[in-house]
């Protein structure tokens, strides 16, 4: 079985553990076409060196519109594709991206199928041409990849009436994301937040929730964002200055010993009208770090906790800070959310069970194109 996937995310180094996974499984032949950079927080990523990589086939290609998820495309992806012959055609994008259409027409219809991935988990109306690629998409492609159960909900509504599978985009190593080895006692109880600076993060609800808690603490913000000062004016208005310390984004690399630093995560996001959680990377992380989370309902995070958290409503302070006050309270409570957490991530959030997941839908692709 002969898959061509076009990702631009997949520049990053840890997203293309998957692919990796996939090109492992007998009779999977597997080329991955990248942008030659892409745009990633802050920084620039550029693509890895074209060639063999782990079984991975890559191919790297000029982007124009780099940043631009709906409006990039890249020059000499069709020859790529023509030549190839694909059986499946996997598209790391989403339906109205202009470079899953540059991909698709490339191919025709009874020869490859393809399958799309989306996160939208709210309706939107796309402005031309993304309305037209849409559309198109949702009668050319066989399958659909939804990263959270409201995308799927949002794909039937508008209108595809293809299959589909809810599974999330990439998942954890947990041979990189383990809990400590020899955990140690922390003097004061810690808690944080890893991730994008944002208001709709939750994060000053956060800081309400902290203001509220009766005994020591600790609560750390690593990453940025363009909400990182309003934050800081909350925590001089909270007189939380000798509490909250803000610590700069870590490389994915650092990740886990930056969640093995706190004694819980939390998770708040609250919706916006065009946004809401998609799925929150951070908590399978964290779980698998052996690091209890607290999430807010918004979106996914409910789905991606199951009964390996604590959840609260969204933007509601004082609900949070009795959840902290438990943990606080309850190294058992502690210990117990730790267990399921990281069983939770071994059981459906991995890069092998992605993986995994991912090749039952190409085979069930190439058997329904006989």
């Amino acid at each position: 079985m002969k898959v061509c996937v076009v990702s631009h995310s997949a520049v990053v180094d840890a997203y293309r553990e998957k692919f990796h996974a996939l090109a492992a499984e007998p009779g999977v032949e597997l080329h991955l076409a990248l942008p030659a950079g892409w745009p990633e927080g802050n920084r620039w990523v550029a693509a890895p060196a074209p060639g063999n990589e782990q079984g991975v086939h890559l191919s790297v290609f000029p982007v124009r519109w780099a940043g631009k998820v709906g409006g990039f495309f890249m020059p000499g992806l069709s020859a790529w594709l023509r030549r190839l012959r694909p059986d499946i055609l996997h598209l790391e994008e989403e339906p109205y991206a202009l470079v899953g259409w540059q991909a698709a027409r490339s191919l025709p219809r009874a020869q490859c199928p393809v399958v799309f991935f989306t996160w939208e988990n709210i309706l939107r109306k796309y402005k031309f041409p993304l309305n037209l690629i849409d559309r198109w998409m949702f009668k050319r492609a066989a399958w659909a990849l939804a990263g959270n159960h409201e995308a799927q909900t949002v794909l039937r509504r508008r209108g595809f009436d293809g299959k589909i599978a809810v599974l999330p985009q990439y998942g954890v190593n947990p041979e990189t994301f383990t809990p400590e080895e020899k955990p140690g006692r922390r003097e004061v109880f810690t808690f944080g937040y890893l991730g994008r600076l944002q208001v709709e993060k939750g994060l000053s609800t956060l800081l309400a929730a902290a203001a509220q808690l009766t005994f020591p603490f600790q609560l750390i913000f690593t990453g940025q964002g363009n909400y990182a000062e309003t934050l800081r004016a909350q925590v001089a208005r909270l007189a939380l200055q000798d509490r909250v310390v803000f610590r700069p984004a870590v490389p994915h690399a650092d990740m886990p010993a930056a969640y093995r630093a706190l004694d819980v995560l939390v998770l708040p996001s609250e919706t916006r009208p065009d946004w809401k959680e998609q799925f929150g990377r951070v908590l399978t992380e964290a779980m698998a770090c052996g690091v209890p989370v607290v999430g807010s309902n918004s979106g996914e995070i409910p789905h991606v906790i199951g009964e390996a958290g604590l959840v609260f409503p969204e933007g509601d302070a004082g609900a949070l800070a009795a959840h902290l006050t438990r943990l606080h309270a309850s190294a058992e409570l502690r210990r117990t959310l730790s267990e399921r957490g990281r069983a939770r991530v071994l059981a459906q959030f991995t890069t092998a069970q992605v993986a995994r997941q991912t090749l039952e839908v190409y085979r069930r692709m190439a058997a329904e194109s006989l």
